[in-house]
């Protein structure tokens, strides 16, 4: 984990990528099982295409 949190600090990438990382990174976007436990959400855990 600490190779990938030094790689996201690089020079060339810039502030936009480095957020996107970040938030990835610490789970930060609600997606996947975030909304598999609030009532009437469960669709959005799963990829209508997929």
């Amino acid at each position: 984990m600490s190779a990938i949190w030094r790689s996201i600090h690089h020079k060339d990438i810039n502030r936009k990528a480095w957020y996107f990382l970040w938030m990835a990174i610490h789970n930060g976007y609600k997606v996947g099982d975030y909304w598999k436990h609030i009532p009437s959400t469960e669709p959005r855990a799963e990829c209508l295409y997929c």
